[in-house]
């Protein structure tokens, strides 16, 4: 008997063994198979994304300018050091932080209301998303051609209003004025945003309202007690996004307010010359690779501090489930 029991039990050691090893082969054929099918996309990745980010970072410190690899010379510091001192660098990024002051909070508040608005039930509603989000799908290039119509001196929507009421034209890209025309045409897009904080008023349990309405709190209470709490995740990545976005301002100040027929190259009047469009001038017209890319590669560091500094920030007003 007892022998019978130490075959059985042996039996099932071995039997349990073998599963266990077929659980772990198994496993590790699931590895080889997901690394399989993951291996083309990593591959292209690397290529695409990888071998740029590495090329872009070591020219940097070279003096690279396209066609001098020949006799390309390490400079170190030297380029970064250039970008302290250049007379346009720091002016241009200082423009782009003044349009992001006004146009991130503006562009906020202007998004955040029309998701509160458009969240509810009416007839329409879906009309009026898809017409706020439109501007989210139009090119960056068709929106400044758009507005550079609008803000015509001749024949222009604003100085056709400004003219019915008497008011004389003024020149809307003119030195004056193209600050605030800019900015106008960046607060136009900021719906765009609003159909991922609508996404998020949707998902809160209607649970929370039926309790704040037996306890008899108000509207506006709601709005701001548990609405917006409950969807600061998503208000603050549009703040985030809208912040990136601001600090690569391009192709808008080009195509608005540049000389036409000169595409990316022409370089706009001073005050919405952007970081970018003089990083765009060094490297592809006075073909400075190598200072371009170290331009580049502080605003990266720029861009990164900014997002590492309101990732700090969150636990504060951004609501989670552990706060």
């Amino acid at each position: 008997m007892k022998n019978l029991t130490k075959k059985a039990s042996a039996s099932e050691t071995e039997r349990v063994l073998k599963v266990k090893k077929s659980g772990v082969g198994l496993e590790k054929a699931r590895y080889r198979a997901f690394y399989a099918i993951m291996a083309p996309f990593i591959f292209f990745f690397l290529l695409s994304k990888g071998y740029p980010l590495v090329w872009g970072l070591y020219i940097s410190f070279t003096n690279f300018t396209g066609f001098n690899l020949d006799n390309l010379t390490f400079v170190g510091l030297a380029n970064f050091k250039r970008v302290f001192v250049d007379n346009e660098a720091l002016p241009s990024i200082l423009r782009v932080i003044g349009i992001g002051v006004i146009t991130v909070p503006v562009g906020t508040v202007i998004c955040v209301t029309i998701s509160l608005i458009l969240s509810n039930t009416f007839r329409g509603v879906g009309v009026f998303r898809t017409l706020f989000y439109l501007p989210s799908v139009i090119p960056a290039v068709a929106i400044a051609l758009m507005w550079k119509g609008i803000y015509a001196y001749d024949g222009g929507l604003f100085n056709f209003v400004r003219e019915l009421f008497g008011a004389e034209a003024v020149n809307w890209l003119g030195f004056d004025y193209v600050k605030r025309a800019l900015i106008i045409m960046m607060l136009w897009t900021s719906g765009g945003g609003a159909l991922t904080i609508i996404a998020a008023i949707k998902g809160i349990p209607d649970d929370l309202y039926e309790a704040a309405d037996i306890e008899g709190v108000g509207a506006v209470s709601k709005t701001f007690k548990i609405t917006l709490p409950l969807v600061s995740n998503m208000i603050y990545m549009h703040i985030t996004t809208s912040i990136i976005g601001t600090l690569q301002l391009f192709a808008q100040p080009v195509l608005l307010a540049g000389a036409s027929g000169e595409g990316l190259t022409s370089v706009p009047i001073r005050p919405v010359y952007t970081y970018l469009v003089h990083v765009y001038q060094q490297i592809f017209v006075n073909m400075r690779f190598g200072y371009g890319m170290a331009m580049v590669w502080v605003i990266f560091a720029i861009i990164m501090t900014i997002t590492f500094v309101l990732e700090g920030t969150k636990k504060y007003w951004v609501y989670t489930e552990s706060n």
